[in-house]
C-alpha cells in the first residue's frame, strides 16, 4: 500500500485527486490538508464524499513526522516551494500539481511569476510530469511537475517536430 497525503485538498484540483486516490485499491490517503477547514470531516465540506473514504482535515503545520510515501501539493503557487523541501529531506516523493517547479530555471520562474523562487536549487532536479515524454525520468523522480492542461496539450503537439 502506497501512502499518500494531499495538500491542498479543498481546492478544485485536490477534491478531484482525493476522489481518484481514495479509489484506488493500492493507495492510501493518510493525511488531507485545508487551512480553513481543519478540523472538520472532508465530508462535510463536500457532501459528496463517500463516508467510507473520509477524513479529518489537518493543516501543513500539523503534519510533520507523519509517515507517507509521497505527497500532492494542490495549492495556489509559492506553498510547494515553501513546503517540498521538508518532505524531500525525510525521502517523501513530491508531486507538484502548482506551478511552482514547472520551469528549471530561477530566471524563466521569475520572468513568468514577477516573483523570486525560494527553492531554486530543486528546479534542476524537478522532473516534468507529462508520462509520453519523460516516463523513465518519472518513475525514479523524488520531485515531479505537474504540467497543466494548456502546456501539456502545446508540448505534445509539439514534440514530434522539435
Amino acid at each position: 500500500m502506497i501512502s499518500v497525503g494531499i495538500v491542498g485538498v479543498t481546492g478544485y484540483t485536490g477534491i478531484e485527486l482525493y476522489g481518484l486516490v481514495s479509489r484506488h485499491p493500492q493507495l492510501q490517503v493518510t493525511f488531507a490538508t485545508s487551512e480553513q477547514c481543519r478540523g472538520q470531516q472532508l465530508s462535510e465540506v463536500f457532501p459528496h464524499i463517500n463516508r467510507n473514504h473520509d477524513i479529518t482535515l489537518t493543516n501543513v503545520g500539523d503534519i510533520d513526522g507523519i509517515p507517507v510515501d509521497v505527497v500532492f501539493f494542490c495549492t495556489p503557487d509559492g506553498v510547494a516551494m515553501e513546503q517540498a523541501p521538508r518532505f524531500l529531506g525525510r525521502g517523501v516523493r513530491v508531486i507538484d500539481v502548482s506551478p511552482d517547479f514547472r520551469f528549471d530555471t530561477h530566471e524563466v520562474y521569475t520572468t513568468w511569476y514577477k516573483r523570486e523562487h525560494h527553492s531554486p536549487a530543486l528546479l534542476k532536479q524537478t522532473v516534468y510530469g507529462i508520462p509520453e515524454l519523460n516516463r523513465s525520468r518519472i518513475r525514479d523522480a523524488s520531485l515531479v511537475a505537474n504540467p497543466g492542461c494548456y502546456p501539456t496539450s502545446a508540448v505534445l503537439a509539439l514534440a514530434p517536430a522539435v
